[in-house]
């Protein structure tokens, strides 16, 4: 009898580690499904945030073509003030 008496007090004592193994897996997929949720939350701020960088980049190249263009035409309009100004100035020599 005290043979089958230790083999329960095994048998109990391995119950009570499946309990706990037990335990641990529940709460362990407890943090992993909230981890799963806050990856997801952060996956959707990324989103948003890439579609606001996008744009903004998109904004940039805008910019920039414009001002290329802008600091163009000034160069032109100086070269153009320039020659204007030389012929002027030749002009009024010419009548002196």
């Amino acid at each position: 009898m005290a043979d089958l008496d230790i083999l329960r007090s095994k048998i109990i004592e391995l119950k009570r580690k499946r309990d706990d193994y037990s335990s641990a897996v529940s709460s362990d997929r407890s943090v992993m499904t909230s981890l799963d949720e806050q990856i997801a939350d952060l996956e959707r701020q990324k989103a948003k945030i890439k579609l606001a960088v996008d744009e903004k980049e998109a904004q940039v190249r805008k910019l920039d073509e414009l001002i290329r263009q802008s600091e163009s035409a000034v160069q032109k309009m100086i070269s153009n003030t320039q020659k204007l100004n030389d012929a002027l100035q030749q002009a009024l020599e010419d009548n002196i």
